[in-house]
């Protein structure tokens, strides 16, 4: 029963890929030209990580993926937890906390716990959320957002096994962080309908890190993470993010020895978007989620500002005031073309830079467009004039008296 089950699910999606229906996980990323944004288990400003609500909340946010740990119960059901054990994260009915291993403990027993409220572990309190099957998270995305799953080698194939019967194999991106990324592909490409992988490195040799983004683009694979902890990293170094423009590339930022320890608010953020990262994954999805939709404003506030000035007459202006005004377009014509995603405070600069600059000669009569312009020479010869002036009056004034 079981063998009819896959080959008939196996049918169903060869018949999505030939149709159209379905759009791969690695389509639905190389489709963003912009920040990708993938939140580390949910929204858990409001609710307990992994939990049904905290991903569900992510629909509502500018979120393209959740991603999670799959762990396996002693009964066998793939579940999302961050941890292996229990402790500090679940309560039983009466509010008592329970330190169990997920490994040891069967998923009848996992599903009685509470999951306390996410922040310090003192002030936490108990939810209603409850411990979440992984096959339940695929459902409540309905296919609208991507799940990259982090697991174990060893259960690697029943998490597998079970997104394939759920019928999600569009929706995931896989990332075993413990195997090497040839061996994950090795493995990807050995099953009915080869999932996608993320390409892993972490460390900080140049050789390495470039051996690595190499393979992951010539092997098509959708994208490649690299780490540190060491802040001035070499894989975040210009000689190596220069390369960036194949695939997208995943930052970590949720935990800050993975990002070479930068923060995971806008100063971080920021910070590795503007060296060419553009797959961010946070803790914070709702501040992240904010933090993108001011990004797309300043793009379209930029975008209309080059498209209303770029066709400007200049030739009634002299070229001396028109300068830094071509210089400022041309620097609005690279952020809107490039491929990497230039900062909010890039954005917002150019912005500036481009309004300033035009209003240097908007209101020129076209011969000398700095003739009535307030120079503090100028004020210091009016000064000495009016000075002149006085001086000679008064002057002139004590001769006619005497006379």
């Amino acid at each position: 029963m079981r063998k009819f089950a896959i080959l008939l699910i196996t049918l169903i999606l060869m018949l999505s890929l030939f149709s159209g229906i379905n759009v791969s996980a690695s389509d639905n990323i190389k489709a963003k030209n912009d920040i990708f944004a993938v939140s580390r288990g949910g929204d858990t400003s409001r609710f307990p990580q992994n939990s049904i609500e905290a991903i569900e909340a992510c629909l509502e946010l500018n979120i393209d993926a959740v991603s999670a740990t799959a762990r396996k119960t002693k009964d066998g059901k793939i579940v999302l937890f961050e941890q292996e054990s229990t402790k500090d994260i679940c309560v039983d009915k009466s509010g008592k906390r329970v330190d169990k291993k997920i490994s040891e403990t069967d998923y009848k027993t996992l599903s009685s716990y509470f999951l306390l409220s996410p922040g310090s572990k003192n002030l936490s309190r108990k939810t209603n959320s409850k411990i979440t099957l992984m096959t339940d998270a695929f459902e409540a995305i309905k296919g609208k957002m991507i799940m990259i799953i982090d697991c174990d080698e060893a259960i690697l194939d029943d998490v597998y096994e079970e997104i394939f019967l759920g019928g999600f194999a569009h929706d995931v991106i896989f990332r075993c962080n413990e195997m090497k990324t040839e061996d994950l592909l090795s493995w990807a490409s050995s099953k009915v309908a080869k999932p996608e992988i993320i390409a892993s490195y972490h460390g900080n040799v140049i050789f390495s890190a470039i051996n690595k983004y190499n393979f992951a683009k010539n092997n098509n694979i959708c994208a490649a993470e690299f780490t540190t902890k060491n802040p001035y990293g070499v894989v975040y170094s210009d000689f190596f993010t220069s390369r960036f423009s194949a695939i997208k590339v995943v930052a970590p930022v949720y935990d800050e020895n993975l990002c070479g320890k930068r923060p995971d608010n806008i100063s971080g953020w920021e910070d590795l978007i503007s060296r060419g990262y553009n797959i961010i994954e946070t803790a914070n999805a709702k501040e992240f989620s904010a933090y993108i939709s001011l990004l797309e404003e300043n793009l379209n506030s930029l975008e209309n500002v080059y498209n209303n000035l770029k066709d400007t007459d200049l030739s009634r202006f002299t070229p001396a005031s028109t300068e830094n005004f071509k210089k400022n377009l041309e620097n609005a014509e690279k952020i809107l073309k490039a491929e990497k995603t230039a900062s909010v405070a890039e954005i917002g600069k150019c912005i500036d830079d481009i309004e300033l600059s035009a209003n240097e000669f908007e209101n020129a009569d076209g011969n000398n467009d700095k003739a009535f312009s307030v120079t503090p020479m100028k004020i210091f010869w009016i000064v000495f004039a009016l000075a002149l002036f006085v001086s000679s009056q008064i002057y002139l004034f004590k001769k006619t008296k005497k006379a």
